[in-house]
């Protein structure tokens, strides 16, 4: 039996990234492939309510939580954990160390030229996403910066040019941590990113090509939404309309909710925004200042079996994340819903083949002008190919990770 060690910075939250996390352990586990986590911060609430189980993780010494403000502490108190995470991987001696973030890879690397072990990483959430990442300001990074802030409208929304003051241990620890990073992430014996965008961004910055694998639902699942799908009532009175995502400012659900502001659709229409984040509120307040408390619903956090029931009956798709890609958005497609994304969203060959997406430029007046001007029409003639999906199951994405370990 191979075994693996997956080194998790925190499993505390509902997101992308825990999905992928407890997707891929499924996977694993049915493939008969042993896994052990490790992570420094742990919470029950991101089993998803219950959906996912999994007994093997190791909650390695607890840590006072200290600002990501504070690099040098955040490094130094993660660094006082080494010792025990070392010795889990010794005693658990697995065939492949993964992780699934840059910053990670430094664990990782370290782990496997200790125990000559092959290392993998997981790219999941790119650098310039986040302007609190503070590599991106760093001698080895900042030639780049302006090249790859350009490329993407997100990026010249979010991200500043002019690095943040610091202190000096801080920078310092900052630059040695770029120079760690560096190494390890290039050393990796595989690499894997979600878009074409950060594997550009690998290229520039680290001189490697990652290969491409992203994911969103289950296989088996595919052939049940296909049929949902097709024995929907089309074209019925209402366009229902529905967003997904944790509720935080990067995710720019407050430009949607803005585009519907006096909306002229040719059909009734209602707008529901499923998740929770520190955003709820503020957003609440934005939907009754623009008086769409009865076009609008913020229904908070929902569970598995909920989301499932809104995205079946829902007719489009909406997310205007920065971001290359969301896994939101590939579990959208398996449901066949009409997908709107921002020009942020690295729109492939693959997702060009399923028909049904289109992207816009990330700014209210643009989306509304595409609702009112093209959907309707794009709706009538919504056939979404459910064939396209293949290579977006959960199932491919880590059948790609064994092949490699082979």
């Amino acid at each position: 039996m191979k075994k693996i060690l997956w080194i998790v910075a925190a499993i505390e939250d509902i997101g992308g990234g825990e999905r992928l996390l407890f997707e891929g352990l499924d996977y694993f586990q049915e493939s008969n492939v042993d896994v052990k986590v490790v992570t420094w911060r742990l919470n029950q609430k991101a089993f998803f309510d219950g959906t996912y189980s999994f007994d093997n993780i190791e909650l390695l010494e607890s840590q006072k939580k200290t600002s990501r403000n504070n690099i040098f502490s955040h490094a130094s108190n993660r660094a006082k954990s080494f010792i025990r995470l070392y010795k889990i991987a010794k005693s658990y001696n697995p065939d492949l160390i993964l992780c699934q973030s840059e910053f990670d890879t430094i664990f990782a690397g370290v782990l496997a030229k200790l125990l000559s072990k092959p290392y993998s990483v997981l790219i999941f959430g790119q650098t310039y996403q986040f302007p609190w990442d503070w590599v991106k300001y760093t001698l080895l990074w900042k030639k780049h910066l302006r090249t790859i802030v350009d490329s993407c409208q997100g990026y010249k929304s979010t991200i500043p040019l002019e690095p943040p003051k610091i202190k000096l241990r801080n920078r310092l620890m900052i630059e040695f941590l770029a120079l760690v990073r560096y190494y390890f992430v290039r050393k990796a014996n595989n690499t894997y990113t979600l878009s074409s965008q950060v594997q550009w961004e690998c290229e520039c910055i680290y001189g490697i090509k990652p290969k491409i694998l992203r994911a969103g639902f289950s296989e088996k699942k595919l052939t049940e939404r296909a049929e949902i799908f097709g024995n929907r009532v089309k074209n019925g009175p209402i366009i229902n309309f529905v967003m997904l995502s944790r509720l935080v400012k990067k995710k720019r659900v407050d430009l949607a909710i803005k585009a519907f502001k006096d909306i002229k659709l040719p059909k009734e229409w209602h707008l529901t925004i499923l998740g929770g984040g520190e955003e709820l509120s503020n957003l609440n307040r934005l939907v009754l200042g623009l008086q769409l408390e009865d076009r609008v619903s913020l229904t908070g956090r929902v569970s598995d079996a909920d989301l499932q029931r809104h995205l079946s009956s829902s007719d489009v798709f909406i997310n205007m994340d920065v971001g290359d890609f969301e896994i939101t958005v590939i579990e959208a497609m398996s449901f066949g819903l009409y997908v709107v994304v921002s020009s942020d969203f690295v729109i492939d060959s693959d997702f060009r083949e399923y028909s049904a997406i289109h992207a816009v430029h990330p700014e209210k007046i643009a989306l509304r002008g595409f609702l009112e001007d093209e959907l309707c029409d794009r709706l009538i003639q919504n056939k979404p190919k459910f064939s396209a999906l293949k290579n977006f199951t959960w199932q491919y994405y880590f059948s790609s990770i064994i092949k490699d370990l082979k």
